[in-house]
């Protein structure tokens, strides 16, 4: 990982593609704001990515529920 205040490296399964999607952005800020509360510690980014992806699912699926 890289020094303290730098942003975690993205998940290699992340397209590169994908980086211009707002879904992206929007799990990217997440993970990164996952690690920042983690106190920037030494981890794994996948664990943050993933944790948000779910976070976001959970947040799209109360959405359509209330729909």
């Amino acid at each position: 990982m890289s020094e303290r205040g730098t942003k975690p490296a993205l998940p290699p399964h992340a397209p590169a593609e994908s980086f211009e999607d707002p879904l992206h952005q929007e799990i990217a800020a997440l993970a990164y704001s996952l690690w920042q509360a983690r106190g920037c510690a030494e981890g794994t980014p996948e664990e943050d990515w993933f944790n948000a992806e779910k976070a976001l699912k959970a947040k799209a699926e109360a959405w359509s529920f209330y729909r």
